[in-house]
Formats: structure tokens, C-alpha cells, sequence
């Protein structure tokens, strides 16, 4: 990632989480954990 572009919020969780090492995250269905795993994998793929 660049710093001088602009990220998402998901995009920084998903970050601070790969360099953490996390291989697996929980979430309970709704709107918000549903965009942040859009965002998830879209960057898998």
C-alpha cells in the first residue's frame, strides 16, 4: 500500500491483520461486517 493514496478503513483493518500474522477472522452477519469482507475479498483475489 501506498501512502499517498487514499484507503479504506477496511483496507487498514486488513492490514494491521496481515501484519499481525491473523489467519482467521470471527463476525457476526450485518451491513458492516458484510463490506468489510467484500473489501476482504477483493484484495484475496
Amino acid at each position: 500500500m501506498s501512502t499517498d493514496q487514499e484507503i479504506t478503513g477496511a483496507e487498514i483493518i486488513l492490514q494491521a491483520l496481515k501484519d499481525q500474522e491473523v489467519d482467521t477472522i470471527f463476525g457476526y452477519p450485518g451491513e458492516l461486517f458484510f463490506l468489510f469482507m467484500i473489501q476482504s475479498l477483493a484484495k484475496t483475489f
